[in-house]
């Protein structure tokens, strides 16, 4: 028997929004609620959450840091609000992204003083 192809893309199609859906959600609650997040980002094969924070160089002067983080480069070296959240997304990016690609369907979070905007395709 000939396997229905529309049917099994169909399905496939349902499961890849489900997943995108499923980070886009967990990164809003993520960057909402930590002080010291500014966004987050996926596209082109990579997810990374905006770090700001300062730091005192050797002159004693404050210096403000931004910078992007994912689990490779830390991003749980810090104590956050749900990071439950951010060990999930990255739980389905490398238990899924090898099959549907998620990070190449780009999505651009970012919170300014307070508000969160959400840009896709930018």
């Amino acid at each position: 028997m000939k396997p229905n192809y529309n049917t099994i893309n169909a399905t496939l199609a349902k499961i890849d929004n489900q997943l995108f859906k499923r980070i886009e959600q967990l990164a809003i609650k993520v960057v909402k609620a930590n002080e010291g997040i500014s966004g987050f980002c996926m596209a082109m094969g990579s997810a990374s959450f905006s770090i700001d924070f300062i730091e005192v160089n050797e002159d004693g002067e404050d210096w403000r840091i931004h910078d992007d983080y994912d689990m490779d480069d830390g991003i749980l070296n810090w104590q956050w609000k749900h990071e439950a959240a951010i060990k999930e997304i990255y739980y389905i990016l490398d238990e899924y992204n090898w099959i549907f690609k998620l990070t190449g369907n780009p999505v651009r979070i970012e919170k300014v003083n307070g508000e969160i905007t959400i840009a896709y395709n930018w």
